[in-house]
């Protein structure tokens, strides 16, 4: 009975707290960004409270197009406090949808004039996630990104090398590759390149070219290969697999996987439906 009634109120504080569907702000943004002929599917879903500013670019989807694909704002993972989320795409600008994604609240994107966001398939963010793009950032698939992260790939100002009198661009470009685990409080800055299969440790600034490296452990200020031949568990199946195996082995801190070990990320596809 008492588990009954502790159901009952888990559910009661969930819908509490949820983050509602907002169909104006959901009407407005793909009917402002999208063609008619794709913004009436609308593919992507706006919850909760949200600042629109300068509208002017566009949104784009390189894949079969279905109903809330994109969500954002769904989800608040409570490690910060999200009241609203902030959306700029200015002119000649576009953010371009290759599958589902799932931002959570907090969230702040800006790309500027001229500027290419590419977000791939069954990419998530937690909340208070961040995004400056002014030339390019491109991100992969399954990538998932934790709360309060700053992707950016611009240094805003210009600096001026006294000894040589030597101005350096501002912007460059933001790569992450697929299957990639990036630690909150990262910063992935100008000039950033991470392979697949990575993990990136929480408070760690990279922006340096790791494209080369797989299964690798990135931390520190800036960011080095700290451990190789590390990734993390993304499938649900497997992961409940480990969980159970520890609960029932309570004294003991390690498992031993198959050697024939795979990470289905299929499973993880109902996180974005």
């Amino acid at each position: 009975m008492k588990q009954v009634i502790n159901r009952l109120f888990g559910l009661i504080e969930r819908k509490l707290t949820a983050r509602w569907f907002n169909p104006f702000a959901t009407l407005y943004l793909n009917f402002r960004t999208m063609p008619l002929r794709v913004a009436y599917r609308l593919p992507i879903y706006v919850y909760g409270r949200v600042k629109y500013y300068n509208l002017n670019g566009s949104i784009e989807f390189n894949c079969e197009v279905r109903r809330g694909m994109v969500k954002m704002g769904r989800h608040d993972d409570n490690y910060t406090l999200s009241p609203f989320g902030e959306l700029y795409i200015d002119k000649s600008s576009k953010i371009i949808f290759s599958g589902y994604c799932s931002v959570s609240a907090g969230y702040i994107w800006k790309v500027w004039t001229g500027g290419i966001l590419h977000i791939g398939n069954m990419n998530s963010f937690g909340s208070s996630c961040t995004i400056i793009c002014s030339n390019n950032v491109t991100i992969g698939n399954c990538n998932r990104i934790a709360f309060n992260s700053l992707i950016m790939d611009t240094n805003s100002h210009y600096t001026i090398n006294l000894n040589n009198f030597q101005v350096k661009r501002t912007e460059g470009k933001v790569e992450i590759g697929d299957k990639n685990w990036i630690g909150n409080n990262s910063r992935l800055n100008k000039g950033c390149r991470i392979g697949s299969g990575c993990l990136v440790g929480a408070s760690s600034t990279v922006n340096k070219n790791f494209l080369q490296c797989k299964n690798v452990l990135l931390a520190g200020t800036p960011a080095v290969v700290k451990f190789e031949g590390i990734t993390r568990c993304f499938s649900y199946a497997i992961e409940k697999e480990i969980s159970t195996f520890f609960n029932k082995h309570p004294d003991t801190d390690t498992m031993i996987l198959d050697e024939n070990y795979t990470d289905p990320v299929e499973d993880t596809i109902k996180f974005f439906k």
